[in-house]
Order: C-alpha cells, then sequence, then structure tokens
C-alpha cells in the first residue's frame, strides 16, 4: 500500500545519504604463499576491521565532497566518515571459507569483555550467494579501450575513484563503456562465478545509524586504541602456532619455492598462447 511504498522511499534516501561513506567493500582480502598455510587470510581480514583502519578512512575522507550529492545539490556536500559496516565476500560460493567463524574478542580492540567482532555470513530469504556480476573478466586493455572511446563522447568518463562518486567505479564504467557502443552490458556484466557474502558491524546501532536515526555511531570498540599489535599476537595463538605445528603445512611451506623454475603456489600457472585465437575482451 501506500504506507509501504512511503517506507521503502524513506529508507532508500536515508541509504543514499550513508552508503557512499559510512560502508566500505573489502574487494581484495588474502593470503599468498606461503603465508595461506598459516591461515595469513584471517589475520588480515581482522586487521581490516581494528580502529587503526577506522580511524585512518576517517583521517582520509572527512570534510571530503561527495563527487554525486555535490553534483546534485550544485554546492560542496560534505558527509561524515564513519566507517561502521564493512562487507566483502569469499573467493569462490563454497563453505567453509576464510570468513567463516572468523571473529575475535571485542576487548582486543577495547570493546565490552563478553562482545565480538564477527564476519557473519549474510543470508536472506532468495539467496545467499552473489549473482556473478563484476568486471575481472574483462581486460585492463579493454578497460582503457572503453575510456577513451566515452571520454569522446557527450558526458565523458564518469567514473574516476574519487570519493563520494559511487559504488564500484570500475563496474560503473564499463558498464557506460558498454552501453555506448550499443551492448547488453548487464549480460556482459555476468561472469557466473557466485560467492558467499559476509559483514562486520563495527557499531552496535549500525541499522539506525545508517537510517540517520541516531545521530552517531555507538562503536563496539574503542576507535582511539592501537590494537593491530594484539590482534596478531590474539591470531598467532587461535591459528597461526597450531597451523605451523603441524607437519603437513611445514611441508607445504617448505615446497613453496622461488628459485628458478619458480612454483611457489601463488604464481598461476597460465596455459600457452595460442596465437591463432583472438582475445573475447
Amino acid at each position: 500500500g501506500d504506507g509501504r511504498d512511503l517506507l521503502a522511499r524513506t529508507v532508500r534516501i536515508a541509504r543514499s545519504k550513508t552508503v557512499g561513506t559510512e560502508i566500505a567493500d573489502l574487494t581484495v582480502c588474502g593470503a599468498v604463499a606461503p603465508y595461506a598455510h598459516l591461515a595469513g587470510g584471517k589475520l588480515v581480514a581482522m586487521l581490516a576491521v581494528t580502529p587503526e583502519v577506522i580511524a585512518e578512512y576517517k583521517r582520509r575522507y572527512q570534510g571530503v565532497p561527495g563527487i554525486i550529492a555535490s553534483s546534485m545539490a550544485g554546492r560542496p556536500i560534505r558527509r561524515s566518515a564513519n566507517l561502521c559496516y564493512v562487507g566483502t565476500t569469499s573467493l569462490y560460493g563454497r563453505r567453509p571459507n576464510q570468513y567463516d567463524r572468523l571473529s575475535m574478542p571485542a576487548e582486543l580492540v577495547g570493546g565490552e569483555a563478553t562482545a565480538s567482532i564477527r564476519y557473519e555470513f549474510i543470508k536472506d530469504d532468495a539467496d545467499s550467494r552473489t549473482q556473478g556480476i563484476g568486471t575481472f573478466h574483462f581486460s585492463s586493455r579493454t578497460l582503457k579501450g572503453l575510456e577513451r572511446f566515452v571520454q569522446g563522447r557527450k558526458g565523458g568518463w564518469k567514473a574516476n575513484n574519487l570519493f563520494g562518486e559511487g559504488t564500484s567505479p570500475k563496474l560503473r564504467g564499463l558498464r557506460d563503456g558498454l552501453m555506448a557502443l550499443g551492448l547488453e552490458a548487464d549480460e556482459l556484466l555476468v561472469h557466473g562465478m557466485e560467492r558467499c557474502l559476509y559483514g562486520v558491524k563495527l557499531a552496535k546501532n549500525v541499522d539506525r545509524y545508517l537510517l540517520g536515526i541516531d545521530p552517531e555511531p555507538q562503536w563496539a570498540f574503542d576507535p582511539t586504541r592501537l590494537s593491530a599489535s594484539a590482534v596478531s599476537r590474539w591470531w598467532l595463538e587461535r591459528w597461526g602456532a597450531s597451523r605451523a605445528a603441524r607437519d603437513s603445512v611445514r611441508a607445504g611451506i617448505e615446497r613453496e619455492c622461488l628459485a628458478h623454475p619458480i612454483r611457489h603456489h601463488a604464481r598461476v600457472q597460465l596455459p600457452e598462447r595460442d596465437d591463432s585465437q583472438s582475445a573475447m575482451f
């Protein structure tokens, strides 16, 4: 009814004021060999949501005018940069993965002794995975070519990787370029690799704050506390030391080699190039 439509519209307006500045996407997070054998990706994931990161985010972006909001208003629109939610996806659409059961005591970062900072698996009634839409199957050469093409048209290239410009500038740029060529962008951007969704709430009142009900976030930790060392020690006790004690893990580390021919697992073995076939993108 009308009431539901009005509520949905109000939520969209409130969300538009915070989604580009108070929420961040952890795009690439993991550990290359040999640290992957020791669950180093879990350490990186937890360090990404420590008070140091939130403080640096605020220092760098607070007071910076948002591109979209400023363009629509015709004047600089500056919003707060309180990073209170971090979202990410697994590398593949399978569980368990790096983020499952990944949490740390909030006490490590100045929070309550009974609370935790946790990567929560996001699942709704429809689906629990992404739709497999992205940009990694397009080469940088294709992106540069589309950028040059669109720059010569009315309106120009709108994706400049600036704060407040909007989410996923590469995705928006590719979509604009493909549409300018008359191609079905929504179909070409589907790579089909579904991924699991996860999120970390860094404020106790994250829902109310993002909707504009509460004026300030109630942090789940002490935002002034230096805690990277404490989190690293906790990871070592929780995962690193126990894995390093396993014979199979040590054997895997020993197999990683930087001598030629390079054989470590961070190196992707590409198939031999077939010059008779041209690249798709």
